[in-house]
């Protein structure tokens, strides 16, 4: 059962172990220790880990040598290479004659690989510990963490409740995400037009590395990438403040109460490219504050991996991050232009860069004759007339925001001869002032259909931005309120417990294209027979999750080309059964054609769709009954109150075994 806790267990472990060592062991070995604690490196790690495996993947699904033993190669290469030129010879060589030596030593039965694998992992957790013990150290927190990681325990339930109970994919996006990973997997780019791959890179080398289905691959990774954007609230507010509890309300507002802000939170657990580049927003916004803070390289280079992540993901979001960056620069500038103009050069440069990295797949397609994928190209040139979009409603969280944003311009006023506070919060202030008057204004300042549908998932970062400075804003260290250090855990304790008991936490379920059963029983003729010898006649959803498992065909092809005369499937006019059609084939009846809610502006666009998959039902319950009653049967596979699963198995015979077993490739990834 997918639901099961066995199973979840079973392919959640070798998602985290792929998770682990691509994004957190990896970048160990290949990258310079970045200055600062634990979770600076791991934020800089991971901005830097991943547009290398995006790039890396362009490469090899271009040169078609997109294989697991190929990227493990080429980075053992890289770690090689990072150690030879790391290290002196004579280090070299002293760490050469070591090994040779735990080499020998281990035939000679002087240890075992166990007991080097026991001290390695007990020495990464002294290192826990002791940054553990330095956290808890700090004055305020332990109830910091407590409040940290009950927002993280209420928004991991609501968004990983739908993966782990239901296995259809998410949103209508869902498919094609699925869908072009597995593209990516096979060697296959731009198979449905130039659209930016790097987020369907990033999936499909998952994929090879967890060596599950990619369905779980996709169920899994939209609200981790939720959770990441959500430690990266914590991560950028609690620092640039220094108020860690600044950073847990800045957290809990995008975590738990996402359904009032924007366009609702379905997308935080689907998965979608733009979420996932929404991921590298803060930290590397962070990273590039540190860079003209200090002036020190080390740090713009995170920062700069993160925005070329952003570049070869989603262009929105690029977009947004480099408006950020310049409302940075403009907060930096206020300290002074002239000290400033060096790093400035320097950010523009890597701005420059990265536009440059995320447009060289867009010219490689058009180089291997590739087109602009049409909805995408034609979703961003349309536009609205004047007035024809209208205003968005303001709720009270809207209202909050908005004080907060004042807060911050208030703060920052009355700090002005502090350099940092000024800094900090006049970059807030511009920042998430300027998407409120975009997403509450943009009908009014531009036509732009992508700007004005996707105002509001902008406006779901800036007001959790805005929540936590304004938070520190009013408990700054220079408003010097009795017992402060102990009313301002208490105050957000109380505020969380408020908002849970008036908002109780509920499970996100997007809405799906397909019935669940229906999924689910694909897994369950995945896991029953070897990839490749099996067919599935279903509708263009079916697609998606068949391929690179078996075979799929469309309800119609079965209809227009094969005789229900015959017992196994022949096409009209021909004598003997079609030997390009697999030994065992599944057929998806429909009692009750799925349907979105009619609530769902996708329902008006799919409606002529479902009335034809009405007609075509109809005409397959025909092709049964004259199968039935040519053949005497048919086999029933799966059966509930909407799906019914059909199974036709023709028996291999001799020479097709014999041609199996002298023919046979590999399967493996």
């Amino acid at each position: 059962m997918y639901a099961s806790f066995a199973n979840h267990l079973e392919q959640g472990l070798r998602y985290i172990l792929a998770f682990g060592l691509l994004l957190w062991l990896w970048p160990k070995v290949l990258f310079p220790r970045v200055d600062g604690d634990a979770t600076e490196r791991a934020a800089a790690n991971y901005l830097r880990m991943v547009p290398a495996l995006i790039t890396l993947g362009y490469l090899l699904v271009i040169t078609k040598l997109y294989e697991l033993l190929t990227i493990a190669a080429i980075l053992s290469l890289w770690a090689a290479y990072r150690w030879l030129t790391r290290y002196s010879r004579e280090h070299r060589m002293e760490k050469l004659t070591a090994l040779a030596t735990l080499f020998f030593d281990y035939f000679d039965k002087k240890y075992s690989l166990r007991e080097i694998a026991l001290q390695w992992v007990a020495g990464q957790w002294r290192e826990v510990r002791k940054e553990w013990r330095q956290r808890m150290l700090m004055k305020g927190s332990f109830a910091e963490t407590a409040l940290l990681v009950a927002v993280l325990a209420g928004a991991g339930y609501v968004r990983f409740y739908d993966p782990f109970m239901f296995a259809a994919p998410g949103m209508s996006d869902g498919n094609v995400t699925l869908l072009w990973m597995k593209y990516i997997d096979q060697r296959l780019l731009f198979e449905g037009g130039i659209y930016p791959q790097g987020f369907h890179i990033y999936l499909a080398t998952l994929y090879k590395f967890a060596a599950i289905d990619a369905l779980y691959i996709l169920k899994y990774t939209g609200p981790l990438n939720s959770m990441v954007t959500l430690l990266g609230f914590h991560f950028i507010v609690s620092r640039l403040t220094g108020n860690r509890l600044a950073g847990v309300a800045a957290a809990a507002v995008y975590g738990w109460l996402g359904f009032m802000i924007g366009n609702g939170w379905e997308r935080q657990a689907a998965t979608n490219s733009q979420e996932f580049a929404m991921t590298f927003l803060f930290p590397s916004l962070y990273f590039y504050h540190r860079y003209l803070s200090t002036g020190n390289r080390r740090w713009l280079w995170p920062g700069a991996a993160g925005l070329t992540a952003i570049g070869l993901v989603h262009t929105l979001v690029f977009a947004y991050l480099g408006f950020g960056i310049v409302a940075l620069t403009a907060a930096h500038w206020l300290s002074g232009i002239r000290s400033r103009f060096p790093q400035t050069l320097w950010v523009a440069g890597s701005g420059l860069a990265a536009t440059v990295v995320s447009v060289i797949p867009a010219g490689v397609g058009l180089l291997l004759g590739k087109k602009f994928q049409s909805a995408a190209t034609a979703y961003a040139a349309s536009s609205s007339k004047s007035g024809e979009w209208p205003l968005p409603e303001m709720w009270p969280i809207d209202y909050a925001g908005l004080a907060a944003i004042g807060l911050m311009l208030a703060g920052g006023l009355a700090g002005w001869r502090d350099k940092q506070w000024r800094t900090v919060f006049m970059f807030g202030f511009l920042m998430t002032g300027s998407t409120f008057v975009l997403h509450f204004f943009g009908p009014l300042l531009t036509t732009n259909v992508v700007l004005l549908s996707r105002s509001g998932e902008l406006w779901s970062l800036a007001l959790p931005l805005a929540a936590g400075m304004g938070w520190a804003v009013l408990f700054a260290p220079s408003i010097k309120l009795r017992f402060q250090r102990f009313a301002a855990p208490l105050l957000l304790a109380a505020s969380l417990v408020t908002v849970g008991i008036r908002y109780p936490l509920e499970p996100i379920v997007p809405y799906k294209m397909e019935w669940e059963s229906g999924v689910q029983q694909y897994l369950r003729i995945s896991q029953l027979y070897r990839p490749k010898t099996w067919n599935v006649f279903s509708q263009r959803e079916g697609y998606a999750m068949v391929q690179g498992k078996g075979h799929h065909q469309y309800i119609t092809y079965l209809l227009d080309n094969y005789d229900p005369r015959f017992k196994f499937l022949t096409r009209y006019g021909a004598m003997s059964y079609d030997r390009n059609i697999s030994n065992d084939v599944f057929i998806y009846e429909e009692k009750n054609v799925f349907r979105v809610p009619r609530d769902n502006a996708i329902y008006r666009l799919e409606e002529p769709e479902y009335e034809r998959r009405e007609l075509e039902m109809d005409r397959l319950r025909e092709w049964i009954a004259a199968y039935k009653q040519a053949n005497g049967g048919i086999d029933i596979f799966y059966e509930d109150a909407n799906l019914r699963i059909y199974h036709i198995n023709r028996p291999v015979t001799r020479e097709e075994m014999m041609d199996r077993i002298w023919n046979s490739g590999g399967e493996g990834r």
